[in-house]
């Protein structure tokens, strides 16, 4: 193999690499947008049909209906983290790379 196919063919793999990695970040930030929008309309849902049944001010309704909002604003929390993992994993992934190829490119300018 030559040395301008054996980078041509290291820059594809990183290409490869950095897309998946993209698309997998791009895909959980979609999936909690739409969780996200979901539990928004879920809960405005159920908060109107509570007052339009004369419960909304209810104790016993607000503490229920106040448990289920932390728990679902703690998934979104836990999703945020992941995604952050996400970002950091191609961040470095990125820097990675960058190493990778300046190394490949050592080597050839030596031979």
């Amino acid at each position: 193999m030559t040395d301008d196919a054996s980078l041509a063919h290291l820059e594809a793999r990183q290409d490869t690499e950095r897309a998946d990695a993209r698309r997998r970040l791009e895909a959980a930030e979609e999936l909690l947008a739409q969780y996200r929008s979901q539990i928004d309309r879920i809960r405005d849902d159920f908060h109107q049909h509570a007052a339009r049944q004369g419960v909304s001010d209810d104790p016993g309704f607000r503490s229920g209906f106040q448990r289920v909002s932390e728990f679902a604003e703690e998934n979104i929390r836990s999703a945020t983290r992941v995604i952050r993992e996400f970002e950091e994993e191609f961040r470095s992934l990125t820097t990675q790379h960058d190493e990778e190829r300046e190394r490949f490119l050592v080597v050839l300018r030596q031979q």
